[in-house]
């Protein structure tokens, strides 16, 4: 099944979600920093990040009390709990971490401004006619019960 074209294009307005943090390394957008840190633990780092770790279970933290039940959920634990992936992003850079999480921070506050913006425009479904204030809340309600699904 797939969804008729006016229906897309109105979904795609529903869910223009505000971009938070870039990957600098790779370009990806995330909208919120804490899946940035996830990716950069999964994709760019892995390996820097597993040097740091045990290579064989009981998987537990060195900084906390952590204990994950695989290798993969303490290297994300370790490298965004602890904000690790910060140290190596920055030295992969060239930049000073402080510097960086000052960056960052900007951007997030950036990303806010911009989300209470759009925040204050009235908006109605043209659809079901539904007025919403926020823009990125559309309920899974409105996808399942009000907009029909075709088939091409």
């Amino acid at each position: 099944m797939f969804l008729h074209v006016s229906v897309m294009s109105t979904l795609k307005c529903h869910f223009s979600l505000q971009v938070e943090a870039k990957c600098r390394l790779c370009n990806e957008s995330f909208t919120a920093h804490r899946y940035l840190f996830t990716h950069l633990a999964d994709v760019h780092f892995h390996a820097e990040l597993e040097k740091d770790l045990p290579q064989s279970a009981p998987w537990k933290c060195p900084m906390c009390v952590y204990s994950g039940q695989e290798p993969r959920a303490l290297r994300v634990h370790y490298g965004v709990r602890h904000k690790i992936v910060l140290n190596h992003l920055a030295k992969k850079l060239g930049v000073n971490l402080s510097t960086l999480k000052k960056q960052m921070k900007e951007g997030r506050k950036k990303a806010v401004a911009t989300t209470r913006t759009s925040a204050a425009c009235v908006t109605a479904c043209r659809f079901c006619a539904v007025r919403y204030q926020i823009l990125l809340v559309v309920t899974i309600l409105l996808l399942c019960d009000r907009i029909k699904l075709t088939t091409m």
